[in-house]
């Protein structure tokens, strides 16, 4: 157990000094990317979605996703934004976002980066409309009560990405929450 703590602690250590070195680093999402994320067609029954601006924070707009009942499967609530730009395989990516609960209590989701559901064809072998998109290069977890907490999350390509096919996402369907999410950065 120690072995694997160690091993991930050290992975991170890594993505986020190679991340830290590179001085031409490039935003990928929109400097207020609020604006680019969507609330996933299959979250209709179960969660709504609205944006705020919050006072005292690093940031001007706040997606706001409140789930009122939780759905079979948490991936049915999903908020998602395309990355615009091509990503070679080796590139190491860096999300950052605060988050905190709305309502008393935790709120929990799932970060994550992966080959977009309505990538186009020519995205490489196995990928685009109808392939294996693969796993995702990023699926983690992320709690946080009701302060603003900051959360990053450093990981590298495992393979190149054409322009449009990628997409940074949020799972919030694990259970009924109000969930705050700004300062979205990629």
């Amino acid at each position: 157990m120690s072995r694997v703590i160690l091993l991930s602690a050290g992975v991170a250590a890594f993505a986020c000094a190679a991340y830290g070195a590179d001085a031409g680093a490039t935003a990928l999402l929109p400097a207020d990317s609020a604006s680019a994320f969507r609330l996933s067609g299959s979250a209709g029954e179960f969660a709504k979605m609205s944006t705020a601006a919050p006072t005292g924070q690093p940031f001007s707009s706040v997606l706001r996703i409140v789930v009122t009942r939780k759905p079979q499967r948490p991936g049915d609530v999903q908020i998602a934004a395309p990355v615009d730009a091509a990503m070679a395989s080796g590139d190491v990516l860096l999300v950052s976002f605060w988050m905190r609960s709305a309502a008393p209590g935790e709120a929990t989701l799932d970060a994550g980066f992966r080959a977009g559901a309505g990538a186009g064809a020519g995205a490489g072998p196995g990928a685009g409309r109808g392939g294996f998109r693969g796993a995702a290069p990023l699926n983690m977890a992320a709690t946080a009560g009701t302060a603003w907490k900051k959360v990053q999350f450093p990981f590298a390509l495992t393979r190149p990405y054409i322009k449009g096919e990628a997409e940074v996402f949020f799972t919030l369907g694990l259970r009924e929450q109000t969930v705050e999410i700004g300062g979205i950065e990629l």
